[in-house]
């Protein structure tokens, strides 16, 4: 068996080990706030911090007195945060009945990992709250533009229609759709521990709705 060596030497050994691991803290302190700082800077950002797009209301469309032939109101539409929702399979059903959708389709919406997942977009008001009443954790309410044509059917082939995300499909909808759209406004919101977004400022304003377009037809003849 070796014999140990003398006290000065252990202890320049151990002061050798301990000034190693003090050069590997630094030179990984320097790398990580010095060479990589801005790139993990921007990462964390990216995590914290949300960019979302709000849809301003269609503008609508007249007749040459001003009466409505298409107009966008406020309607409410249901989402599922599936992570937060979790295992709450007893209330599925009666979720499902809320929504006048088949138990199915709604256990698939619920059981994914996605952050964010429609339920039902545009709905009767009165579904909404009876969706409300149900208190699910993980179920949200939100308002959405639907647009209505107060004439039904009275010019259907000129106007045309737009589609759940407010786009124009067919008809003056569609062709005049850049200026009847408006202009989309995006904000950055924060997020928390739980990646929900959360505005620290207050909730934004909504966008000015689009423009504002008149026919020569006569709604009354």
């Amino acid at each position: 068996m070796t014999p140990p060596g003398p006290p000065q030497a252990r202890m320049l050994a151990v002061a050798g080990v301990f000034a190693g691991l003090l050069a590997l803290i630094v030179l990984r302190a320097i790398d990580l706030t010095v060479l990589r700082g801005p790139d993990l800077a921007r990462l964390a950002a990216l995590q914290h911090r949300a960019r979302i797009e709000l849809t301003p209301h269609r503008g609508p469309i007249v007749d040459r007195h001003g009466e409505a032939l298409a107009l966008s109101l406020d309607v409410p539409s249901v989402y599922v945060r599936p992570r937060e929702f979790g295992r709450q399979d007893a209330r599925l059903a009666a979720l499902a009945a809320a929504l006048h959708l088949p138990l199915q389709t709604v256990r698939g919406k619920t059981a994914g990992t996605q952050g964010f997942v429609w339920l039902k977009r545009q709905m009767p008001p009165h579904e909404a709250e009876a969706v409300e009443r149900l208190g699910l954790k993980g179920v949200y309410t939100v308002q959405e533009g639907r647009r209505f044509y107060p004439h039904n059917g009275l010019a259907a082939h000129v106007l045309g229609f737009v589609g759940v995300d407010s786009q124009g499909l067919e008809g003056l909808e569609r062709r005049l759709d850049p200026v009847i759209r408006g202009q989309p406004r995006d904000i950055e919101a924060d997020r928390d521990g739980r990646r929900q977004v959360i505005f620290t400022a207050g909730v934004p304003a909504p966008p000015a709705q689009g423009s504002r377009v008149e026919l020569t037809i006569d709604a009354g003849i």
